[in-house]
């Protein structure tokens, strides 16, 4: 199997999923879609915050990055709107139909969908 060195390419999917999940919650998806991808964090954890900040900046909801050895993986939800949006790049490939499938299984059917390769 050929594998593209890091760096090289970087392939980004980004989601709006109906449904949004409590910042544990989406913590532990974002870890099994780590899984479902086959990279990894190297134990890296991820960067967590709660909006509106103090002095009420920012919406209502949760930003988590996850980094990735081989790149990132973001979730930004917004209770009030009923919706979260997920952005995961890498450097290697990986299955987007089966990320798809497992986000709107655990977060809510997808309502768009965007895939970029640079």
């Amino acid at each position: 199997m050929i594998t593209e060195p890091l760096g090289e390419k970087l392939h980004i999917t980004a989601l709006k999923l109906r449904g949004t999940l409590s910042v544990e919650a989406m913590a532990g998806v974002l870890e099994e879609v780590v899984s479902i991808s086959g990279m990894t964090t190297a134990g890296m954890k991820p960067a967590i915050w709660t909006y509106p900040l103090d002095g009420g900046a920012g919406g209502l909801g949760n930003t988590i990055f996850q980094p990735l050895v081989e790149s990132f993986l973001i979730s930004d939800d917004w209770p009030d709107l009923g919706h979260t949006f997920i952005v995961f790049a890498s450097c290697r490939r990986y299955s987007i139909q089966a990320i798809m499938s497992y986000l709107a299984f655990v977060v809510g059917p997808v309502d768009s969908l965007k895939v970029i390769e640079l």
